[in-house]
């Protein structure tokens, strides 16, 4: 995690660097980070599907800000793991939708839900970068050392959340792109590529995560939103 913040913050890092990486207490704000902004994404399909009408995820309770409706064990595990890493990789609890009862098309609607993730990780990432560019100028100065654990917090939720942006830009299963781009290809095409995905999308997305090029394509772009974000 300092790692990311250097060479996110670069020299403004120092406000931000919180507890060290062996302090357990750091581990849990952390995982606190993971659960909170992994539901604000799975909340963000949820709250579309529901306003397209299925009324499903209502119903299964996923229109909730509590993180443990929207929790996948292992993927909150593995998250948490590649945090320490600097490029956060896990995912949530798969909404169910019903793309038959969505206004707008099985397939429009189905990208609309696919979209809304990624832009619910926007916000989310863009309300939260809101104190943290209070305390890069000074804010909260003397306040105690908790507020090394919620900078941390705050600053981790925003990695993260930028980085489930990105990555969902890729166009593979199972992210959430690969939604947009079957909804954009005509007809059987379209189909095709849906059952391509569904077969080997995975395969190929750690293919690209372990020979890193998503790495080499996608932490550019989340270092740029960060900083943006930020102000820096």
């Amino acid at each position: 995690m300092q790692q990311f913040l250097a060479l996110a913050f670069g020299p403004h890092a120092a406000p931000l660097a919180g507890p060290p990486l062996g302090d357990w207490r750091m581990w849990i704000v952390l995982t606190l980070a993971v659960l909170w902004t992994t539901a604000m994404h799975e909340l963000g399909h949820a709250w579309m599907a529901d306003r397209l009408g299925d009324p499903g995820p209502r119903a299964a309770g996923r229109l909730s800000f509590n993180p443990l409706r929207h929790l996948d064990p292992v993927g909150t595990l593995v998250m948490c793991v590649t945090m320490a890493v600097g490029v956060p990789l896990g995912w949530g609890k798969a909404v169910e939708v019903d793309s038959a009862k969505l206004r707008g098309g099985p397939r429009f609607g189905s990208a609309m839900v696919a979209v809304a993730g990624p832009l619910a990780n926007l916000a989310h990432a863009a309300v939260l970068a809101l104190p943290v560019r209070w305390f890069l100028e000074g804010g909260g100065g003397g306040a105690g050392p908790w507020l090394g654990y919620v900078a941390l917090f705050l600053v981790a939720s925003i990695g993260i959340a930028v980085s489930q942006f990105a990555f969902n830009l890729v166009p593979v299963h199972p992210m959430d792109a690969a939604h947009v781009v079957a909804a954009a290809l005509p007809g059987r095409a379209g189909d095709a590529y849906v059952t391509f995905m569904k077969r080997f999308g995975t395969l190929i997305f750690l293919g690209l995560a372990y020979t890193g090029v998503l790495n080499v394509a996608l932490v550019p772009l989340i270092l740029s939103i960060f900083r943006w974000l930020i102000g820096i």
